[in-house]
């Protein structure tokens, strides 16, 4: 039977002479194994990834003599990543038939979903050391292993005989590489081949990497040919045009964009692929969602086809076009470039992000069309749209009315040339509804810019959402590391005219993140101005940083980005380093590597 790549014909045949050269050097681990148990002592002929993994075991509080019991035994559910590595590990120990081989995967949490063995000697061997289906092989359980330890460490680990902190374990040679997932970067899994002690770790060390690769590869292509086919068709209706909620469906999964997840009263899956399965039979091309709270039930309905297959359809919700005067006004708009230039030169920013907000805003309402513009408090959005609307109008008189004063009040649209309306968030459920209704029906009058505050986790009121042609969010004041200067600048310009900010102080202000957005910057630099006497604000001025430390330097978009979703984990498991970092798929070690990297204590 052909052997595996990188695997030496004459194995069995040399095992016992390699393991007898290999013995002298186990005895030797094994005294120092000893010695570190019984005072600290680390030996200078160890490994430093060894004397890492005993350290890590020994601070966790694992017993090194302890007999091996199953820890946390479960049953093994089937996942995505059993399937993809089930095919890999019964084809190699196929290959390795007879030899004294096994190999386990685990999932992110060193639990293992797989066990393929080649020779039953191993298995009575894996089962008195309680290495099964099911059990978890956590490092700081278990001690040291092939399996626990790579997750640790994050890359391929070699273990041989008494390296392993747990004595019990000495009979075998373990090499572990991480499963990566292609698409995503994270650590996915470990797969661990083992053999006796003194088993050849280069040639074990070839065969798990090529193994690894594969089994990560096969997590990216496991989907079915037509599932793709439909993710496809999902995102490319999802990225075209205006922004409306989305659903691609087929007998196997539902797919929706963030608007359509928050859908009141939406039907279950089996429902709607029934009904939409019996629309296309039908020939119909519209689908009635029924969903009361929206004032736009209907759905266009599309079928998605895969070499001539129907593999499911999209269901995107359409909205109702202002016409008639509305159209006719459509044919005089002004030059959305011309305006979006004034707007860009009055306001201070210059980040891409806020370029494509003001932008996308301008284009609306020179189309004459309702945008709703969304974001955190304090980023700016009331000063954007109150400036489009001014630069917009032809009198420069704008008014912000408060939502739920617009929808009591109707005679507020008279004469405006462009509707500001503010505070939607406080509107409810009800009001909400009212609020969909009247501006669908009068939106031709004037186009409207909606002001609403968000939390950047809570959807946007789909009934309120499905009311605008368009919605703009604009990005947190740290996701825009570009206009934190400008703003800065502009701010003391507005407080102190002729007070500047030194180069210095502009780059310390760069590196805090400013998770109150413009508000809390607006209140640091309120309190620097205070303590400034001259012409200039230097960084002693600033009050220190509150919420976290500063970067040790100017932070990416991405790396800003990186940072906020760490500091939620971080919130969410209430400081739990641990948990934040098998959520986000990484060793401890590498968590704060990365937290130091990002000024987050």
């Amino acid at each position: 039977m052909t052997r595996p790549w990188g695997w030496p014909t004459s194995w069995k045949e040399n095992k016992q002479m390699t393991r007898s050269a290999a013995v002298l050097d186990q005895r030797t681990i094994v005294a120092a194994r000893e010695a570190f148990l019984r005072d600290g002592t680390e030996s200078s002929e160890l490994r430093e990834a060894t004397l890492v993994a005993w350290r890590r075991s020994r601070a966790a509080g694992v017993d090194a003599n302890a007999a091996p019991v199953a820890v946390d035994p479960g049953p093994v559910p089937d996942s995505a990543l059993l399937r993809a590595v089930t095919p890999v590990g019964t084809t190699l120990m196929r290959q390795l038939d007879g030899t004294e081989a096994a190999m386990m995967v685990t999932d992110r949490e060193a639990r293992i979903v797989g066990r393929w063995i080649a020779d039953s000697g191993m298995q009575r061997r894996l089962d008195s050391m309680a290495v099964l289906p099911g059990a978890v092989f956590e490092e700081a359980k278990v001690g040291s292993t092939g399996l626990g330890s790579v997750l640790e460490d994050g890359q391929i680990t070699v273990i041989e005989g008494a390296e392993h902190y747990n004595c019990a374990f000495d009979a075998v040679t373990a090499v572990g590489a991480p499963i990566v997932h292609p698409g995503t970067g994270q650590i996915e899994g470990v797969v661990d081949l083992v053999g006796l002690t003194g088993s050849p770790t280069k040639m074990m060390g070839a065969i798990v990497e090529r193994a690894a690769k594969e089994m990560g590869e096969r997590l990216i292509s496991g989907y079915a040919a037509e599932d793709r086919a439909l993710l496809d068709a999902f995102l490319r209706t999802d990225r075209r045009g205006v922004r409306r909620p989305v659903l691609a469906i087929n007998h196997r999964m539902l797919m929706s964009n963030r608007m359509a997840s928050a859908l009141p009263g939406l039907q279950t899956h089996e429902v709607l692929w029934e009904r939409a399965q019996q629309a296309l039979a039908d020939g119909c091309e519209i689908l009635d969602l029924g969903i009361p709270a929206m004032t736009e039930r209907r759905a266009q309905l599309r079928p998605v086809h895969d070499g001539g297959l129907l593999v499911g359809c999209i269901l995107h919700l359409g909205s109702q076009r202002p016409s008639g005067p509305a159209a006719a006004r459509r044919r005089s708009v002004k030059r959305p470039s011309d305006l979006t230039a004034r707007v860009l030169d009055k306001l201070p920013g210059t980040s891409l992000l806020w370029q494509a907000a003001v932008t996308d805003v301008v284009r609306a309402i020179t189309l004459r069309e309702r945008v709703l513009l969304t974001g955190a408090a304090g980023v700016g959005k009331s000063v954007l749209a109150a400036t489009v609307a001014q630069l917009d109008s032809a009198t420069g008189d704008v008014r912000p009315v408060p939502a739920v004063e617009f929808i009591r009040a109707p005679e507020l649209w008279a004469g405006m040339d462009v509707m500001l309306v503010e505070q939607m968030e406080q509107l409810g459920a009800a009001d909400a509804h009212s609020f969909s209704q009247r501006i669908v029906r009068d939106g031709h009058k004037a186009p409207v810019i909606g002001i609403l505050r968000t939390d950047g986790t809570t959807p946007v009121d789909p009934s309120v959402a499905a009311a605008f042609d368009r919605v703009v969010d604009l990005a947190p004041l740290d996701h825009r590391p570009e206009d934190i200067g400008p703003v800065a600048s502009s701010l003391v310009d507005q407080m102190r005219p002729g007070v500047r900010i030194s180069p210095e102080t502009l780059s310390t202000i760069a590196r805090r993140p400013w998770r109150g957005n413009v508000t809390q910057l607006r209140h640091a630099l309120q309190i620097a101005l205070d303590r400034t006497e001259g012409t200039l604000l230097r960084s002693e001025h600033l009050p220190p940083a509150t919420d976290a430390r500063p970067a040790p330097r100017s932070l990416t978009y991405l790396e800003r980005i990186e940072r906020d979703a760490i500091l939620a984990l971080l919130d969410a498991a209430q400081g739990n380093k641990k948990q934040v970092a098998l959520t986000l798929g990484v060793s401890r070690a590498t968590l704060y590597r990365k937290l130091a990297s990002l000024g987050i204590d």
